[in-house]
């Protein structure tokens, strides 16, 4: 997959110095390492170069973290089973070599009342992205370094499946409510040449099948609706085109979804919302400004139409460097979401879905996640 140094400016990468040499300014980049730091999270015999290059390439500030393993063992408190828990992916490798490269565990209350303490802790991870739920309440954490999905039943602390994805870099996933078939898009593959692609695993079990776009493209996470029609954002190869594809429920082959109302300008992740499809933007109607926005969008055969939008904010954040992960999580009239800016860590927070603006609430910064990439919710038991 070769890729124009113009089209990697326009993204905002932060990675080989080579690359680094011929772009232009643009916003004040985060203090985060660049590629070459990740060489720990690299799989056997694996260029650490390409799993960073990528992964800088998911969003728009071009982050690529520094990774100091949790090696501590997972643990989940007694009464979690019967509570709702929010999952967060949380990673952020500071030079103290503090292991914050885990999943966390929140009671998410209904009525929004911050937690007061961590439920437990999920490790093991190399690079974990995005999380994704089924109707039974299992949660399945994408780990991008180590190309697999790992499964844990609700307030478990031991994985009950791992699922392999090899050659391919995992962002995120989604699960079919019709089927149980689990959907992971695969950002991009290990081989260069190799084009990204989404990985269906019929019943969430056993091997996929894979299912590209008509040309090389990087794909976000995707979305089920409710009826088992898959959704994804996209870029293709070149940097020069983002749009929005669908793979109907039934169908082996993607179509693109002519936007009306809406410019993809930074592709991001998109889910159900229980009535719309909910489309992130990493540059919110401006694409020269890195900022945070959601469309609701409804679907009419191959036609979207954004209905209404939001801009999330966040006090943390200076204008310009607001980004709240690649897919925020959407329950009901809330937004969950963590600021991946290198000024907010430890910023974890509730929007309100139909306003927008600031947090309603957020997670006492003495407990929340430093970065959270990805969220989820698993209903109690």
């Amino acid at each position: 997959m070769k890729i124009s140094i113009l089209a990697i400016c326009r993204l905002g990468v932060l990675a080989a110095a080579a690359i680094l040499a011929g772009c232009g300014s643009g916003p004040s980049q985060p203090a985060f390492g660049p590629a070459g730091t990740v060489k720990n999270a690299a799989r056997p015999g694996e260029n650490p170069l390409s799993l960073g290059r990528l992964f800088s390439l998911t969003t728009r500030l071009g982050i690529v973290p520094t990774v100091y393993p949790n090696h501590q063992r997972s643990w989940m408190a007694p009464d979690a089973k019967k509570k709702n828990l929010l999952y967060v992916s949380n990673y952020y490798g500071t030079t103290t070599g503090h292991s914050t490269v885990e999943v966390d565990v929140y009671h998410y209350n209904p009525d929004l009342t911050p937690p007061k303490k961590l439920l437990g802790k999920l490790t093991g991870f190399g690079y974990p992205y995005g999380e994704c739920t089924d109707k039974a309440g299992d949660v399945f954490v994408v780990d991008w370094a180590k190309a697999d999905i790992v499964e844990y039943a609700h307030g478990g602390a031991s994985p009950i499946a791992t699922l392999n994805d090899p050659g391919y870099f995992p962002i995120g996933c989604s699960v079919d409510p019709t089927t149980g078939n689990l959907a992971v898009a695969n950002f991009g593959a290990v081989s260069s040449s190799s084009p990204g692609n989404v990985a269906i695993y019929q019943n969430a079990s056993g091997s996929p099948t894979l299912y590209t776009y008509q040309s090389p493209a990087y794909y976000l996470p995707p979305g089920y609706d409710n009826k088992g029609n898959l959704f994804v954002e996209i870029q293709t190869a070149t940097g020069q085109k983002n749009l929005l594809a669908e793979l109907p429920s039934g169908s082996s082959t993607f179509r693109t979804i002519s936007l009306s109302g809406w410019t993809i300008n930074f592709p991001a992740g998109i889910m159900w919302d229980g009535s719309y499809l909910a489309g992130s933007d990493q540059e919110y109607k401006n694409p020269n400004v890195v900022d945070t926005g959601i469309y609701r969008i409804q679907i009419s055969g191959s036609t979207g139409t954004v209905v209404s939008s939001i801009r999330l904010n966040d006090r943390c954040a200076s204008s310009g460097n607001n980004i709240l992960a690649v897919q925020p999580w959407i329950q009901k009239n809330r937004v969950v979401a963590g600021n991946l800016y290198n000024s907010c860590l430890y910023s974890y927070g509730y929007w309100n879905y139909a306003n927008g603006g600031f947090p309603i609430k957020q997670i006492p910064s003495s407990i929340a996640p430093e970065q959270g990439w990805g969220q989820t919710v698993s209903k109690g038991q």
